[in-house]
């Protein structure tokens, strides 16, 4: 058995900067304008379901898309698929949504205690 007094300890490593000057306090600091980055949006995760046939759909998408020379990601062609659906007619959004299939919600997990 060791004896935990004997064991030796690391060296703490620290480092020394050269020619590090302390900040002027005597003067008040600039402020930081900020300005609104118009490419950064808030994204929202979501989870749902959808039937085997529709994923099946969406790889073909892609694949068309990919023989046309701009590849996409899943997510590329949902946005696509809300943006087309947003400029339908009434009518048409109508007949688009009367022919998908009913899909049963995924039971949710039970609370926690």
């Amino acid at each position: 058995m060791t004896d935990k007094s004997s064991r030796s300890k690391r060296p703490v490593a620290t480092a020394k900067v050269a020619n590090a000057k302390a900040p002027n306090r005597s003067q008040p600091r600039a402020k930081k304008t900020v300005t609104a980055s118009p490419t950064k949006v808030k994204r929202i995760r979501g989870e749902f379901s959808m039937p085997i046939d529709d994923y099946a759909l969406i790889a073909a998408l892609k694949s068309r898309s990919s023989a046309a020379g701009r590849p996409v990601k899943k997510n590329e062609l949902l946005r696509a698929g809300l943006k087309a659906l947003d400029v339908m007619s009434e009518d048409a959004l109508q007949m688009a949504l009367s022919q998908l299939r009913p899909v049963k919600p995924k039971a949710s997990k039970p609370a926690k205690k």
